[in-house]
């Protein structure tokens, strides 16, 4: 019987051991905060350590899950990151992040059609926001709503910030290239004078004058100028070799 009695005050005082050194959790705030700190700087490993801790304390906590959303995305995991976007948007249909960040995932895995819904709710709960109606007006256009995405545009232009900007203009020539070039070509030419150097704006009277007007003499000018403005912009790389081939088979013409 003396050898159980050890053996049971052995257990008993492994369990008060192990319970004297067992530090209590690390409060969510202090969790958060670093996480944070940690996406702040570019290490979205960290930040997803440090918001998986709090979720396992509190598992409903909407930060927590749209750190994690976001920090997976930036880890290449677009399924886990979209599913804890979709928990905190179900979970908080009034959070104005927890919307924008789910649409937003769902327009970069190319999820068009998913990313509308929750991108109206992102704006009808933050009129004043750029992000969501420039998103919205890319997400419109990417779905041939075209007549839709040029109207975000506009909103766009009446705002200071991005009405001196060749953006929107650029994004409702886009829309109506096709069905009404010539009223393209007056947005563009719009983008142009607030920004005479912006590649953008002339890549896209390029393929106006190419595809829709029918003046290569003017295409051809803009073609080179476009090559000329985008030279060492790593932007626009992918789209330079298609542009200079087209270029290349219009000389002499």
């Amino acid at each position: 019987m003396k050898h159980i009695h050890i053996w049971v005050f052995g257990i008993c005082f492994s369990v008060l051991f192990l319970c004297a050194c067992s530090a209590p959790p690390e409060p969510v705030g202090s969790l958060l905060s670093k996480a944070c700190a940690k996406a702040s700087n570019g290490d979205w490993l960290g930040a997803d350590t440090l918001a998986r801790q709090v979720l396992k304390q509190e598992n409903a906590n909407i930060d927590a899950l749209l750190l994690c959303a976001l920090a997976r995305s930036n880890l290449d995991s677009e399924r886990e990151a979209i599913d804890y976007a979709m928990k905190a948007a179900e979970l908080a249909p009034g959070n104005f992040h927890a919307q924008y960040i789910k649409g937003f995932l769902l327009y970069k895995s190319g999820k068009y059609d998913l990313a509308l819904g929750p991108l109206r709710a992102a704006r009808n709960l933050r009129e004043d926001d750029l992000n969501t109606l420039i998103l919205l007006a890319q997400t419109s256009y990417v779905r041939k709503n075209l007549i839709q995405s040029a109207g975000y545009y506009s909103l766009l232009v009446r705002i200071p910030k991005y009405g001196n900007s060749p953006l929107p203009w650029n994004g409702i020539g886009v829309c109506y290239a096709q069905s009404n070039p010539r009223k393209a070509l007056a947005f563009f030419r719009k983008a142009e004078q607030l920004s005479p150097y912006d590649p953008a704006t002339a890549l896209n009277l390029a393929v106006l004058y190419d595809v829709h007007l029918r003046q290569p003499a003017a295409a051809k000018s803009y073609y080179e100028r476009f090559l000329r403005l985008s030279t060492g912009k790593a932007e626009y790389d992918s789209i330079r070799g298609t542009a200079e081939l087209r270029f290349d088979s219009m000389k002499g013409k």
